[in-house]
């Protein structure tokens, strides 16, 4: 039964984005809200009281977030890329793990804005408290003599410092140790720090190598006391020095910071900060830093010594330590639990192995690493214990949600099941609800029953009273400030787990798999959308998973790998009518978002949005996995995800991704038509292809014994999927720099005729593969939307026309071809699973166009309201890939993992991105980039 409810919008009565007429703003889901009724507009004033006396939110859960700041005035301050990344891939899509220069560089324009100078007494009083069982000894300060430490060189200062805070009734239980030679072997930078103070029973040997894990105070000496300092107290505002040298050193001790954060579980670090014979003292938390102004430990030693005497009697929790966490100890019971769920498959009653590719990656996690026990308070079922090792994911950065995610073992589970565990410091804000309570409504039978496709909640709440403060000092600092100055947010730490442990995309066995679990993440969305009215709002390519279900097929246990929509935190109700934002910043992942949201600072998220994301998405996906004639992934990706273009201080989205929506097509670098294709195939590595031949097939699914599937055609042929694409991965990208003529073709020299030609002298011709005519499907509907509803300059149109989208990317003959040489094998796969879900019939209203004519705008309009249910998008996902061949099209990597972009530095450029930033005569604050 068709669901008649309009779906277009998000549900807003007004939309913000520029470009979509008031036409077609139209009402929510008919999924009723549970507010009694809605709440008229308000002016600012009357919004901010009705913001403080609302107490709880439509989840029924009481908001402890300060109210919302209003969008800042200077608009993008932050990253054109950087809001978030996907998984460990640095800052930049196209660039795999960046130089140590370029992380420093990125993560000190993350916090140009979130750095506050405030008086010494008021530092020692917020952050440093005297114990409350000692006097302190104030006579002993004004006697400590610190003129033995030198000044310049550098390796000078380290035995006179070290010695000089070495004295018993300073710092009794902890002890100062130099280590500016070696650096910390489990840290894969391989940075080092000065020295720093450590527990005695925890320090290294002075002088060996830094201890990130163990570091108590960073502590970082420079020989400079001007020319070194990192920060310039006449700029009171934005206290960031402005020459390169000050400014590498702000980036240097970040840097620091980061990794204590990294390698420990902490709410705040501090770092000291020597500057010949002067000093600073820093404490960084997840959402800025406060520092001291610049003191003469020499004249004032008093400072110094009253820091550390204090430092050195404060509480694990006053130090920054995370005392929800505690270490398991060999031998112990959890321990010993943890190993054997690392050690032992899990059974179904038939006898069947389940779940390995969890307990695989635990095993995993629980080498060369500590091990953890975690608490999550949650208010329902009340206190549960999770034991991890390593974490799957970690967050780059300093200031931010800083996420980690484990595979844990569940103490209270039976048999320890493996669940998956995220630990975030959410933004606690108001009208930003969190996860669990998201997933909970996701979860409940209310409105047509459970979304699938979704995480199951287990368990979620709060880290006791951990909550960054950092932006309290800011605002105490500007008490006349507008909301919109302060770009700190309020950051409170955050438990979440859940049943399922996903399987990252970038894993998919084919490109058939991958359309299928993506339809299954397209479903889940709609499903949210017209069930609970919610819009997921952060499309990326870390938020879909694989997630392998357990099903019984002829009385046989298997595990169907499908798609499993993750993360959604950023979700918002369709029946929120505050179009204001709830954080002063863009909604999403850079290189994911649709083109428009790139386009307009204030867009409201839509669902065709999402839809755009999820294309994006899945050429992410192609580009780096599937063979192609591009001849520059790192290229490609540094244009269309990583792209950006900067007006008045702000942010917008590149040129490659805005012309690939508009004009409905993709190009290479190069200009050529973007071509996927099927792997080449060669003898020996492969039998040849031909139309009475068999070859090796995967299907999506498994016996989940996990025994490789068999040719049809050659009982020998037991490859997996991986092994298959590492053996042909050379042929590959032997291809690589073909032209599109020669990969449509299969166009080669031939070898002499004396000579008969080997099967690498001869290959076989590249067969277009159907994901071409999936994607040009697909991006009609895209063009169809932008032409419509995106504003555009009207002498643009004449450019926008189908014939853009034909030519070499209509692939239907080839994909006749390839169906008949594939065959496609019994065993069931996530197609045989998939059913239907309603499609909405949506009203839609077109806007007055005068360049294009009423015949053009009714066509176009039928493809572009498909963009307005996920389910119609999913169903031309699977009605597509379901009839291709179950081939292993999936290739190695093909993103170089040491790309750099032009305007990243090399060992010969001068030119970067920052200096390139610094020829504007805009300030630094309007040229930083902020990590997640």
């Amino acid at each position: 039964m068709a669901d008649n409810s309009p779906i277009w919008s998000s549900g807003a009565s007004s939309c913000a984005s520029p470009g979509t007429p008031p036409e077609i703003r139209t009402s929510p889901p008919r999924t009723p809200s549970p507010r009694n009724e809605t709440p008229s507009r308000r002016s600012s004033v009357d919004q901010d009281d009705h913001a403080a006396s609302q107490s709880t939110s439509e989840f029924g859960v009481q908001h402890d977030g300060l109210a919302v700041p209003d969008r800042p005035s200077y608009l993008l301050k932050d990253s054109p890329v950087g809001k978030k990344t996907y998984h460990n891939s640095a800052t930049f899509a196209s660039v795999q793990e960046p130089l140590i220069q370029n992380r420093r560089r990125d993560i000190r324009l993350s916090m140009s804005d979130k750095i506050i100078i405030i008086p010494y007494d008021e530092f020692m009083a917020t952050f440093i408290p005297p114990p409350a069982d000692e006097a302190e000894p104030s006579e002993r300060f004004a006697d400590l003599d610190f003129t033995a430490i030198k000044t310049k060189p550098e390796n000078a200062m380290y035995d006179p410092l070290t010695q000089a805070f070495n004295q018993d009734w300073l710092i009794p239980n902890d002890v100062a140790v130099a280590t500016p030679s070696k650096p910390d072997p489990s840290v894969k930078s391989k940075q080092k720090i000065d020295g720093g103070l450590y527990r005695r029973q925890d320090a290294p040997e002075p002088m060996s190598e830094t201890r990130w894990s163990a570091i108590e105070l960073s502590i970082e000496c420079k020989t400079l006391d001007i020319q070194q300092d990192p920060l310039d107290e006449t700029k009171l505002d934005t206290p960031e020095a402005d020459s390169k040298l000050r400014q590498d050193v702000l980036g240097q001790i970040m840097c620091y910071a980061v990794l204590v954060f990294d390698e420990q579980w902490r709410t705040h670090h501090f770092t000291l900060l020597i500057l010949g014979g002067k000093a600073r003292i820093f404490r960084w938390d997840r959402s800025g830093v406060v520092a001291t102004p610049k003191f003469d430990y020499i004249e004032e030693p008093w400072k110094l010594g009253s820091f550390l005497w204090r430092f050195a009697r404060m509480t694990p929790a006053q130090r920054g330590h995370d005392t929800s966490v505690t270490r398991v100890l060999p031998q112990s019971a959890y321990h010993k639990l943890m190993l054997a769920r690392a050690e032992t498959p899990a059974q179904t009653d038939d006898g069947t192995i389940v779940g390995e590719h969890a307990r695989l990656k635990f095993k995993d996690s629980l080498e060369g690493g500590a091990l953890w026990c975690l608490k999550v308070d949650d208010k329902e079922c009340g206190t549960r214990y999770f034991l991890v090792g390593k974490p799957q994911f970690k967050a780059k950065g300093l200031a931010g949600r800083a996420t980690r995610t484990y595979i844990a073992v569940d103490t209270k589970g039976k048999a320890g099941e493996f669940v998956y565990l995220k630990d975030a410091w959410r933004v606690a804000h108001n009208r930003i609800e969190q996860e669990g309570n998201i997933l909970k409504k996701l979860n409940d039978d209310s409105n047509g029953g459970p979304v699938e496709f979704v995480p199951t909640l287990r368990c979620h709440g709060d880290v006791d009273d951990q909550v960054t403060v950092s932006q309290d000092i800011w605002r105490r600092m500007h008490p006349d400030a507008k909301p919109e100055e302060c770009a700190l947010k309020t950051h409170r730490h955050y438990r979440l787990v859940v049943n399922e442990v996903g399987i990252p995309m970038r894993e998919f066995r084919s490109v058939r798999e991958l359309v299928a679990c993506l339809a299954l993440c397209m479903r889940a969305h709609g499903q949210a959308y017209r069930r609970k009215g919610l819009i997921h709002r952060d499309i990326s390519a870390g938020n879909v998973l694989i997630y392998p279900r357990k099903t019984v097929v002829n009385g046989k246990t298997l595990e169907v790998r499908g798609g499993l929509l993750a993360d959604w935190e950023l979700a918002k109700s369709v029946h929120d009518d505050d179009d204001a934002p709830r954080q002063p910043d863009r909604t999403g992942t850079w290189q994911f978002m649709s083109a428009s949201a790139l386009k307009s600072l204030d867009k409201r998220i839509l669902v065709p949005d999402d839809m755009e994301s999820f294309f994006h998405v899945l050429l992410y996906f192609a580009i780096r996995y599937v063979t192609h004639n591009c001849p520059d992934v790192g290229r490609f990706m540094d244009l269309y995800f990583d792209g950006c273009q900067r007006h008045d201080g702000a942010f917008y989205g590149g040129e490659k991704k805005l012309l690939a929506m508009r004009h409905g097509e993709l190009t290479t670098p190069l200009g050529d038509h973007l071509v996927f294709f099927f792997p080449r195939s060669n003898p020996p590595l492969q039998p040849q292809i031909t139309g009475s031949e068999n070859v090796a097939s995967h299907a999506s699914t498994r016996e989940v014994n996990d025994q490789p599937d068999v040719s049809a055609g050659d009982g020998d042929a037991d490859q997996s999927d991986e092994a298959h694409c590492q053996d042909v991965a050379e042929d590959l990208y032997e291809e690589s720099t073909l032209d599109t003529e020669e990969r449509s073709t299969g166009s080669s020299q031939e070898p002499a005729a004396s000579q008969p030609p080997s099967p690498r002298d001869a290959p076989a011709p590249l067969q277009p593969h159907p994901l071409n005519e999936l994607l040009a499907e697909y991006l009609s509907y895209l063009r169809a939307y932008y032409t419509l509803y995106v504003p555009i300059k009207p002498k643009e149109l004449e450019n926008f026309r189908n014939d853009r989208i034909a030519g070499s990317l209509t692939t239907q003959g080839a994909i006749i071809e390839e169906e008949a040489v594939y065959n496609k094998t019994e065993d069931p796969d996530v197609y045989d699973f998939i059913g239907e879900d309603p499609v909405a019939e949506t009203p839609f209203v077109l806007t007055a166009n005068p360049e294009i004519s009423e015949a053009e705008k009714a066509r176009l309009a039928v493809l572009a309201k498909k963009l307005a249910d996920p389910e119609v998008v999913a169903r031309l996902l699977i009605t597509l890939s379901k009839a291709w061949p179950r081939a292993s099209d999936r290739v190695p990597d093909q993103l170089p993992p040491d790309y750099r972009p032009d305007n990243e530095p090399t060992l010969q450029s001068k030119r970067t991105r920052e200096t390139a930033q610094l020829e504007t005569e805009e300030p630094a604050s309007k040229r930083s980039r902020s990590l997640r």
